[in-house]
């Protein structure tokens, strides 16, 4: 008897931005940590050991109390050990972000724009880890 197999139901753009060279939003590089300009875009790579939930936000004014666009990294695309990465088509220097966390802090962790947390908090809270600018 033949076992009929259902193939996979997933949004065409997964499967594009997974397979695809030319997709906007790619994998990245893990190393080195922080911003780093390559091939038409951005390579953005951050340590956090407690996150489970990642998201960069960029901004097209300093002023603007709302990202211009949203990126939700895949932890099982984004993520090798402890640091979240992505590679961000078409974006260069002076582009404004912000990343946005989830998850509690299993000890004191230092925030690279900022200064140390000591509080844990809530799980379910996010917290914003900084905002730079990306020289």
């Amino acid at each position: 008897m033949a076992t009929i197999v259902k193939p996979s139901e997933r949004e065409l753009a997964d499967y594009v931005s997974e397979v695809s060279e030319h997709a906007a939003v790619r994998a990245g590089s893990p190393l080195p940590l922080g911003t780093l300009e390559r091939g038409g875009g951005v390579d953005f790579a951050i340590f956090s050991r407690a996150a489970t939930r990642v998201r960069l936000e960029l901004f097209d004014h300093p002023e603007d109390a709302a990202a211009a666009r949203v990126i939700d990294l895949d932890s099982a695309r984004h993520r090798n050990g402890d640091v979240w990465h992505v590679w961000v088509k078409g974006i260069g220097p002076g582009q404004l972000y912000a990343y946005r966390m989830d998850g509690g802090l299993a000890r004191t962790e230092a925030c690279p724009t900022g200064p140390t947390r000591k509080k844990k908090p809530s799980p379910a809270s996010s917290r914003k880890t900084g905002q730079a600018r990306f020289l």
